[in-house]
C-alpha cells in the first residue's frame, strides 16, 4: 500500500510538472483559435489535439530566418561551454591541486563575485564590449561568459576530493604538471565536468536579454530573441511561439539524453576514495 502510494505521488508530480511542457507541445499542432480554447477553466480537452495541423511550424521558418537562429545559437553555445569547461578546469585545478602565495585568498576573491547581481555589472560589460568594438559581433556573445565563479567553485571541490597517490605516482614516473591536468584530473573529473558542460549549455541555450542588447543584425540573433520576435504590436502568434519553443527545447532533450550515461560513468570511474 505505501509503495502504491509513493508511486501514486511521484506519477501526480511528474504530471504537474510535464503539464506546460505537453500543453505547449499540443498547442503547437492546433490552429490558432482552439489553443486557449480549452484553458479557462483548464480541461482535459487542453492536452488534446482534435484537429492536427503543421501550419504553425512552416510559418515559423516561413516568417523568421528560424534555421540560422538554430545554428548562431548552437555555435555560441558549444562554443562557449567548450570554452568555458576549460578556463573552469584549469582555474579548479590550480586552486585545487598547485600551492603558491596567496592561493587561498585569491580563491576567497574569486567566490566574492559570485554575490554581485548581474543588473550590477551589466551596463559596465555593455560599456567595455563597445569599447572594444564587439557590438554586433559573435564575440560580445561568447567571451564573456568564459569566466564565472560558479564552474570553478564546483570543479575545485571535485578535483579536491581526487586520491593524492595518484598525483605522486604521476610526479615520480616524470609526468609534468600539464599531464596531470590533462590525463589524470580531467578523466576522473569527468562527471563534474560534464554536469557544468550541461547547465553551461542550457544557460547560453535560453540567454535572452545579453543577446537582445549587444545584438542588432537579424542574422546574428540566437533562439530566444527570434521567438520573441513573435509577439508584436498587431498581436502575439502563440501557434508560432509553441511550435518554435517546442523546436527549441530538442536540443536541449537530446543533449541530456546522449549524456546521461556518460554522467553516470564518470561518477563511476570518479568514484575512487583515498
Amino acid at each position: 500500500m505505501k509503495r502504491i502510494l509513493t508511486y501514486t505521488t511521484l506519477l501526480v508530480l511528474a504530471f504537474i510538472f510535464l503539464a506546460p511542457f505537453l500543453w505547449m507541445i499540443v498547442s503547437s499542432f492546433k490552429p490558432q483559435a482552439d489553443i486557449f480554447a480549452s484553458t479557462m477553466p483548464l480541461q482535459w480537452e487542453a492536452f488534446w489535439v482534435s484537429q492536427p495541423t503543421l501550419e504553425h511550424y512552416a510559418k515559423v521558418f516561413n516568417a523568421v530566418p528560424f534555421a540560422r537562429y538554430l545554428l548562431n545559437t548552437l555555435f555560441v553555445a558549444v562554443t562557449v561551454t567548450f570554452g568555458h569547461l576549460l578556463v573552469a578546469s584549469l582555474a579548479a585545478f590550480a586552486f585545487a591541486r598547485l600551492q603558491f602565495p596567496g592561493r587561498d585568498a585569491l580563491f576567497i576573491v574569486v567566490l566574492s563575485t559570485m554575490i554581485i547581481p548581474g543588473e550590477v555589472t551589466f551596463m559596465p560589460l555593455f560599456m567595455v564590449i563597445k569599447t572594444l568594438g564587439w557590438i554586433d559581433q559573435y564575440a560580445a556573445l561568447i567571451v564573456p561568459p568564459l569566466f564565472g565563479a560558479f564552474g570553478i567553485f564546483l570543479l575545485r571541490q571535485f578535483f579536491r576530493d581526487i586520491p593524492r597517490d595518484l598525483e605522486d605516482a604521476a610526479r615520480i614516473d616524470g609526468c609534468p604538471i600539464p599531464g596531470i591536468y590533462w590525463h589524470i584530473i580531467l578523466p576522473l573529473g569527468k562527471a563534474a565536468l560534464i554536469t557544468l558542460g550541461l547547465l553551461v549549455f542550457m544557460g547560453e541555450w535560453g540567454s535572452f536579454l545579453w543577446p537582445l542588447v549587444v545584438m542588432n543584425s537579424p542574422e546574428k540573433q540566437v533562439i530566444q530573441v527570434g521567438i520573441a520576435g513573435f509577439t508584436t504590436t498587431y498581436g502575439i502568434y502563440w501557434g508560432r511561439i509553441m511550435a518554435a519553443s517546442a523546436m527549441a527545447s530538442v536540443p536541449i532533450i537530446l543533449l541530456f539524453v546522449v549524456l546521461q550515461k556518460y554522467y553516470v560513468r564518470g561518477i563511476a570511474m570518479s568514484g575512487i576514495k583515498a
